[in-house]
């Protein structure tokens, strides 16, 4: 059977169809021989250029049927709806340099949302049934792996004390090791996903990374195996699982 996943980015079966950033080929026949059928957000011009066709700048699932979109983003809306998507549009466009570019890039952890609640758009806030804590980091999206609705995997250390205040058992990697083209680095969030309950997907070889052996025993401890693939680590924008064979 197939229905829509419940809580963002923790898919309880296998995921079978996902709204993708613009990804390496590789990438993306891994994903579709994996079942996944891909969406890909439409590229923003007005944003910086390294991340202009990430995901995670572009939309939030914020659970089910339902998700947010930048209100660039006209034909992934068109195509969304056909599938039986609820949408909601941003009340401001993303757009020019940070912070006009963060209004949708959060973390959601089961009901409890990080963000820098400055920057967040309206749409996102109006949501009631979250919880939301202000953080530092505006790309907290793109910083955070979920593993489950009480653990994560980040870099960035007040999203960590944010989650660990509320409960959330935290994997405070090191910083660097994950490509970006265009910038330093970039984040684990933008370079991971959850293709399953029990399986996350590295957008590269996750074994070069220097916190590699304590992500693998995080992940061994929340019953998580990790699948990676034979390039260096990217972020990539992230990826939105939206459905799932159950």
């Amino acid at each position: 059977m197939t229905d829509f996943i419940k809580t963002p980015h923790l898919p309880e079966g296998r995921v079978s169809m996902a709204i993708c950033s613009q990804l390496p080929p590789e990438l993306v026949d891994f994903l579709r021989g994996r079942g996944v059928e891909l969406i890909f957000g439409e590229v923003n011009p007005e944003i910086d250029p390294a991340v202009s066709g990430h995901i995670d700048m572009a939309a939030v699932h914020i659970g089910g049927k339902n998700i947010i979109l930048d209100c660039r983003q006209n034909l992934r809306a068109h195509e969304l709806k056909r599938i039986g998507m609820d949408i909601s549009l941003s009340s401001r466009p993303c757009q020019g340099a940070y912070p006009g570019d963060i209004g949708l890039n959060c973390s959601i952890v089961g009901r409890e949302v990080f963000a820098n609640l400055k920057a967040a758009d309206e749409r996102l806030l109006q949501q009631e049934k979250f919880h939301f804590h202000h953080v530092k980091q505006g790309y907290a999206g793109c910083s955070v792996l979920p593993i489950s609705e009480r653990s994560i995997i980040t870099d960035d250390s007040s999203i960590a004390m944010a989650a660990e205040k509320v409960g959330i058992s935290v994997l405070l990697i090191e910083k660097g090791d994950i490509a970006l083209p265009g910038h330093k680095y970039g984040f684990i969030g933008g370079a991971s996903t959850k293709i399953s309950k029990d399986e996350v997907l590295f957008f590269g070889d996750i074994t070069a990374h220097r916190s590699w052996q304590r992500i693998k025993d995080f992940l061994e401890k929340n019953y998580c195996c990790p699948l990676y693939l034979d390039f260096p680590l990217t972020d990539y924008g992230g990826i939105i699982p939206t459905m799932e064979n159950i």
